[in-house]
């Protein structure tokens, strides 16, 4: 990722740094708090599993009050699911400008499946932070500037981990800061008074489904993703009928499967649509009008993915009672805005043959279906599908 203005890279020291080389060291001379761990009142905001950890509110101090603490407590830590979202919302309080270091250590685990923990920061326009010092240490790399080049710095995100965080395994970070005298060049009025609210965000990523190089966010801390425009479907395009989730490792049921973003051509009728999924998914099979059509994951894959009438492989080979290819077994989705859920097993190799020949004229059942009633002749219908000779034809299409 790029780097900031004023911002350089230390490879000897694997240090991001934007100050002088012995501001770092000014830094470090006041003694070090005490680490107490402080657990956070987490609130659940949301279905993504997204947690608030609440920070203290505080004021920046003028030269004459009394030492404070940056951070009230030690650590805080905080625990997400993979696939979730976690902010930390911390406050400054109370600082003098005499340089001395306060220091804060947030620790983060993972409940449940291996993952890669991320770290991102808001960048800020608050003088504050032009006037801190900061340093921000992860494991294998530190970050070094006052603290809104710090916050630049890691606003695209950063990995927190060298290896994957294994469940109930704490990976941990620290962030030091310390006022000047100089203040950065920052005047005393423009921070006597000002609050400033720190904000990281955490994300937590199942190792087994990303590479660890890629940032889980497509845009920078605090921008709004530019909307992607929803595309009117073509006046012929058939609405779905079914959907159905198909996975070659194990069953999948409707509760793993979320479907959004439903695009349609009339209230009710749905051509296009989103789902993501807990477990693998290895196909995604279609009907829309006559034809059945399927798009395969290879790996298979949790999601996200979108899916679209005719953007498929056709194959007239999959039919809607048993969606699923021979193998595999899965859930279907049908019926208005795919509120109807049945299982969509695929074939073993056992079921009847497709034939097309008549019932047997003598009211004997063709196999699969119901033969003809009177006097015809007629062949051995394998999945009765064809109508018995007679004077009356029997009732094919049985399943």
């Amino acid at each position: 990722m790029g780097l900031p203005s004023g911002v350089h890279y230390d490879e000897e020291r694997t240090t991001i740094r934007g100050v002088s080389p012995n501001r770092r060291d000014e830094m470090t001379d006041g003694p070090e708090l005490s680490r107490r761990r402080l657990l956070a009142a987490l609130t659940t905001v949301g279905a993504a599993g997204g947690l608030v950890g609440a920070g203290t509110g505080a004021v920046l101090g003028d030269g004459e009050a009394a030492p404070v603490s940056l951070f009230r407590g030690g650590e805080l830590v905080l625990t997400a699911d993979a696939e979730s979202e976690t902010t930390a919302r911390l406050a400054f309080d109370g600082l003098r400008d005499d340089g001395r270091v306060h220091e804060r250590t947030l620790c983060l685990s993972v409940s449940s499946n291996p993952a890669w923990l991320w770290l991102r920061a808001c960048p800020t326009s608050n003088p504050v932070a032009a006037a801190l010092d900061a340093t921000l240490t992860l494991a294998g790399e530190t970050f070094t500037g006052t603290l809104a080049d710090v916050l630049e710095a890691v606003a695209d995100g950063v990995r927190v981990d060298t290896a994957p965080t294994q469940p109930e395994e704490e990976t941990c970070l620290t962030l030091a800061v310390s006022l000047p005298k100089d203040r950065n060049g920052v005047a005393t009025e423009q921070i006597r008074g000002r609050t400033l609210d720190l904000t990281l965000q955490f994300y937590a990523e199942q190792a087994r489904h990303v590479d660890s190089s890629v940032s889980p966010w497509t845009e920078r801390c605090g921008e709004t993703p530019t909307p992607t425009p929803t595309p009117e479907p073509p006046s012929d395009q058939k609405a779905i009928s079914f959907v159905a989730f198909c996975s070659d490792s194990g069953a999948l049921s409707a509760d793993d499967i979320t479907l959004s973003d439903f695009v349609e051509k009339e209230p009710g009728e749905v051509v296009a649509l989103t789902w993501e999924s807990t477990e693998p998914v290895s196909y995604v099979v279609l009907k829309a009008g006559p034809e059945i059509e399927y798009f395969e994951y290879s790996p298979p894959t949790t999601g996200p993915a979108s899916v679209e009438v005719g953007t498929g492989t056709p194959d007239s080979s999959l039919s809607p009672p048993r969606p699923c290819p021979t193998g595999s077994s899965g859930v279907k989705f049908e019926g208005e805005n795919l509120q109807t859920v049945e299982d969509a097993n695929g074939s073993d190799g056992s079921d009847d043959g497709h034939g097309g020949g008549p019932g047997n004229g003598n009211g004997n059942n063709g196999k699969g279906g119901n033969g003809g009633s009177d006097d015809g002749n007629g062949g051995k219908s394998s999945n009765g599908r064809g109508p018995g000779n007679g004077n009356k034809g029997g009732n094919g299409g049985g399943r």
